[in-house]
């Protein structure tokens, strides 16, 4: 897999910003992710939270538990750096040429974020002006 354009992802991350982030805006975008992933048929799990309290959450068909889990090692990731999980993924902290080695690093340990942490796509923080 090529490498994204870092500056790229780091506008995107500029870009996505909330005037303001409650259980409301949770809710609605919550759904909003659901209704598009239900009509490309896509096997997900939507889930987001605030200051570590979920506020929507939805797996759809073809999750399993283990996506669940999935998501959980990326929240860590977002906790502990503050930027996306893809971001943290392909930044130079992560990155390795070598597949197999970038596999284990993304499954690093990190003593401040729990058990373990997935540096991959799909968490991001929810970021208010």
């Amino acid at each position: 897999m090529a490498d994204p354009d870092l500056a790229e992802l780091r506008a995107q991350e500029q870009r996505l910003v909330f005037d303001r982030f409650d259980n409301t805006t949770a809710w609605d975008l919550g759904q909003q992710m659901v209704l598009a992933a239900r009509r490309r048929e896509l096997p997900v799990v939507v889930s987001i939270e605030r200051n570590g309290q979920r506020l929507f959450h939805a797996a759809l068909p073809g999750t399993s538990a283990d996506n669940d889990a999935w998501v959980d090692r990326k929240v860590r990731v977002v906790r502990r750096y503050g930027r996306s999980s893809w971001w943290s993924n392909w930044s130079r902290s992560w990155h390795s040429e070598n597949r197999e080695s970038r596999s284990r690093a993304s499954m690093m340990p990190v003593p401040e974020c729990g058990t373990r942490v997935l540096a991959g796509g799909g968490g991001r923080p929810a970021t208010c002006r």
